[in-house]
């Protein structure tokens, strides 16, 4: 769905699609109808963003090249046989009329004498509606009424073009008026009345080229441009002033994939761009479809500062949501983080929103505070990279920009102006369809109406206040509210466009430490001291290096920043060692902190960077510790895997010989409700098992503990089939039959289920366990859980051993295999007590849920242990 920025859309019929006299009668389309912007890599074809249905696809005559732009890239036209025609369809040849239209472009050009035509409507002699093009240094407009005289001829008078300098140029025709005006860098600089109707044509467009003209001009010979156009943009309706400025500030929004606009959404505010909406979120939650959300950014949105996370803005997301949509269900989560850009969110999106197994919604992405005055290109290449990462892997799910206030752009705003970080994350949504809410705007509205003082928005450290938020959340609703009010359930197919930038981070993402090599004085798999980060490498001696190798075109990385932490020294590609100096005095605390050390490097090249901690402890600092715990890179690692010429059993052994051993005694009576499947590891033949459960049973399984019992029992070949759902357990497996193809179709002698998703749910598990051995015979082990969100380091309900007659989850448990004559293997007790004798937890997870290949063996080898046979 098409939204404006500042002028509400209206219903038209969809063949009176723009600009024909006779096609468009009545009301006019408020966004742009068509703009072209040459970001392909090479070709003759220029695409355009336009409506669906719609064609104008130029092809280039000529030796027309493409370089850089204003904002891209640009094509270059070599004024002597150089143009792009642009063949329109029957619905679109009728171009330009109705209440009128306006054309706008960035031009730079080489020549400014004679007559050099930057976009003409004819191909011939014949009437034209239209043809804007440089004139003797002058931008002019020429048009012919419908009795064929020239009537519509305006210039820029004294205002003239220069060649070398990007110049924004535009003329707005008001058919009503019946008048012209050009506009030079967004400011009006003459205005003409023509003589008479405008006339009207059905031949195409040219870019470049008229049917006369050249320097000196000749009325015998086709006229070229020379020089270099870009974002040529048509509008079906006249612009008015703010909104010409507003296009050369980059401030502009696109026209999107449905021309049809809604009538709900007719007085949207200028704070809400709604673009293409968000039908795809939409849909499953009107269904009442599991699906996720996502809040990416900085410290906005992590809350920074407030007395409770819940209090941060996102969370109004879901709430309006599920109030609009009450079958909803959704999964939130909030992965804020203050203190760094885009740049960082860039290399997070494949961790923090890509790789989860509940389907992806919607993504909330707000660094606007973070990115504020931050370097054009690093944005850009940011922003679209988070972008086109979700769009590749999710490419059902939808996006929404948020912009919320930073302190230093209060002032700019109060007096008109557009923040920095803002004009750049439009382009971006511009490009891709993103609807986006300015909480920014809205704030400073609300400042404006007396609901609140700059003052009283931000606290002490410039972070936004509870009030803040609280102004935020009513925004919130408002574009809740308004996208929902009207939307498409079938909107249509969806292609990832061409980037805008030329070095998008698509492939941005974090590389563990351990994909680096350091010398001796670096300690690895050390325990982190904050949340984001469940190890680390540190070093506190001045001089050993650790070494991360690297093809991309950017590097940082993400470290620990804490009362006692140290400065850094870094040399890249063999260069001299240079400071990277931590951001600000030491905290009080210790938090996640990054720092970029370089970018615009040679994608295509391999990059050494070397770091150390230097000797100079920081003024305040309590010590000069270095804590990293990952490179954060647009490209990808060069490292060695040490166990890639290993066996599977080989591997799982060398992981496990860096760890301490598992001490796991179990029980000597084990085993009596599992005859089968010991007799069938002792005796020989295979022994098929199937693990039943969530991603806990899944990363259990991934330990290959079947491995080890085959070393210990080697007549037997057993085979394990991972039956697992993420977030799953038995309560949903044993709907629908779903036990046949989850279970049954694997023929297991032993089913093992187990996770943490079981919601305490035993009687569900019970039911499972009685639908399998309705329909064949087969042993069963329950398992306790492993992992998960707990820590039993800190969790007073821990205990080493299953109360007897105990009322939770693993006593129920328990007892369950009892009355179902069922095996137990209590995971909970021998994974915690390795984790309480080793005061380490983070230096065995992956994420704040899952095992990573240490914790899996933590997991296997307790089962290695259990089916161990008895001494």
């Amino acid at each position: 769905m098409v939204r404006p920025t500042r002028f509400p859309p209206f219903r038209f019929p969809a063949l009176a699609l723009l600009l024909g006299i006779a096609a468009l009668q009545a009301q006019a389309l408020p966004g742009p109808y068509v703009r072209w912007s040459f970001e392909e890599a090479g070709g003759a074809q220029c695409a355009s963003l336009a409506p669906a249905g719609a064609g104008f696809k130029g092809e280039i005559r000529g030796e027309a090249l493409r370089v850089e732009g204003k904002r891209g890239k640009a094509l270059a036209f070599d004024g002597s046989n150089t143009f792009v025609a642009v063949a329109l369809a029957p619905a679109d040849a009728g171009l330009l009329g109705g209440r009128g239209f306006s054309i706008l472009a960035w031009v730079n050009p080489d020549s400014v004498g004679g007559r050099r035509p930057l976009v003409a409507k004819r191909t011939g002699g014949g009437p034209c509606p239209f043809v804007l093009a440089i004139r003797n240094k002058r931008l002019v407009f020429e048009a012919c009424d419908t009795s064929g005289k020239w009537s519509w001829i305006c210039d820029s008078g004294s205002v003239e073009i220069k060649a070398g300098v990007w110049t924004h140029v535009g003329a707005s025709v008001d058919a009503a008026s019946k008048q012209v005006t050009l506009y030079v860098n967004g400011a009006s600089v003459k205005t003409h009345t023509g003589g008479g109707e405008l006339a009207a044509n059905r031949e195409g467009i040219q870019i470049g080229k008229d049917a006369w003209g050249g320097e000196p001009e000749s009325t015998k010979a086709s006229g070229f441009y020379k020089g270099r156009i870009d974002e040529l943009t048509l509008f079906g309706r006249p612009l008015s002033p703010a909104e010409f400025a507003a296009e050369a500030a980059g401030r502009a929004t696109l026209a999107r994939e449905n021309l049809m606009a809604a009538p709900a959404l007719a007085k949207l505010p200028p704070w809400i761009v709604a673009r293409a909406g968000l039908p795809r979120f939409f849909k499953p939650l009107q269904e009442g479809k599991q699906t996720r959300i996502v809040y990416l950014g900085g410290a906005s949105v992590q809350g920074a500062g407030l007395a409770s996370a819940a209090a941060a803005y996102p969370g109004a997301f879901a709430r309006a949501l599920r109030s609009k949509f009450p079958k909803a269900s959704l999964v939130e989560y909030n992965v804020g983080l203050a203190g760094a850009g885009s740049w960082l969110g860039a290399c997070r999106t494949p961790d923090d929103v890509v790789a989860h197994y509940i389907p992806l919604g919607l993504v909330v992405v707000d660094f606007s505070a973070e990115d504020f005055s931050q370097p054009e290109e690093r944005v850009l290449a940011a922003m679209e990279g988070i972008v086109r990462q979700i769009r590749q892997k999710h490419p059902e799910a939808e996006l929404a920009f948020a912009y919320s206030l930073p302190k230093a752009g209060v002032g700019a705003l109060k007096a008109g102006g557009e923040l920095s970080s803002v004009l750049l994350h439009e382009r971006v949504a511009d490009r891709y369809g993103i609807p986006s809410l300015h909480l920014a705007r809205y704030a400073v509205e609300r400042m404006g109406s007396g609901a609140t003082t700059a003052e009283a928005f931000f606290d002490g450290a410039s972070q936004p206040t509870e009030k803040a938020h609280g102004l935020y959340r009513e925004a919130v609703d408002r574009f809740v509210e308004s996208l929902a009010a009207d939307w498409n359930p079938a909107p249509p197919a969806r292609a990832l466009p061409a980037p805008l930038t030329p070095r998008p981070m698509e492939k941005a993402r974090l590389e563990p430490y351990a994909k680096s090599v350091y010398e001796t004085g670096w300690l690895d798999w050390q325990e982190s001291p904050v949340d984001r980060f469940f190890h680390v490498v540190r070093c506190e001696e001045p001089g050993p290096a650790i070494t991360f190798r690297f093809q991309g075109d950017r590097i940082g990385y993400f470290d620990v920043f804490g009362p006692d932490s140290g400065d850094l020294e870094c040399s890249l590609d063999g260069g001299p060692w240079k400071l990277v100096a931590q951001d600000g005095p030491p905290p009080a605390s210790y938090r996640p902190h990054a720092a970029l050390l370089a970018e615009g490097l040679d994608p295509a090249s391999n990059h050494v960077v070397k770091l150390r901690v230097a000797a100079q402890a920081p003024a305040g600092s309590r010590g000069r510790w270095g804590r990293l715990a990952f490179f954060a890179i647009n490209g990808s690692a060069l490292f060695d895997d040490p166990y890639k010429n290993l066996t599977p059993l080989e591997r799982i052994d060398a992981i496990y010989a860096g760890m301490p051993p598992v001490t796991y005694a179990p029980a000597p009576d084990r085993w009596k409700k599992i005859p089968r499947t010991m007799e069938r590891l002792a005796s020989g033949g295979e022994l098929r098992i199937v693990m039943l459960g969530d991603s806990i049973v899944n990363d259990t399984a991934s330990s290959e503990y079947e491995l080890l019992l085959m070393r210990r029992y080697p007549k037997c070949a057993v085979t394990k089939v991972k039956s697992v759902r993420g977030s799953t357990g038995c309560w949903w497996y044993k709907e629908e039959n779903r036990v046949k193809a989850y279970v049954l179709d694997h023929k297991p002698d032993l089913l093992m289920i187990g996770g943490i998703s079981q919601r305490d749910d035993v009687d569900s598990i019970r039911e499972v366990i009685r639908q399998v051995r309705a329909a064949q015979p087969t042993e069963v082990l329950l398992m306790s859980g492993a992992f998960g969100v707990g820590d039993p380091r800190t969790d007073p309900a821990w205990t080493p051993a299953v109360e007897e007659g105990g009322t939770n989850y693993r006593g129920r448990l328990k007892r369950l295999a009892g009355e179902e004559s069922c095996e137990f293997l209590d995971l909970t007790g021998p994974w915690g007590q390795y984790i309480r004798d080793q005061n380490a937890l983070g230096a065995y997870k992956r994420d704040r849920v899952h095992a990573n290949d240490r914790g899996k063996q933590i997991l296997g080898r307790i089962l290695d242990l259990y089916f161990a046979p008895k001494k």
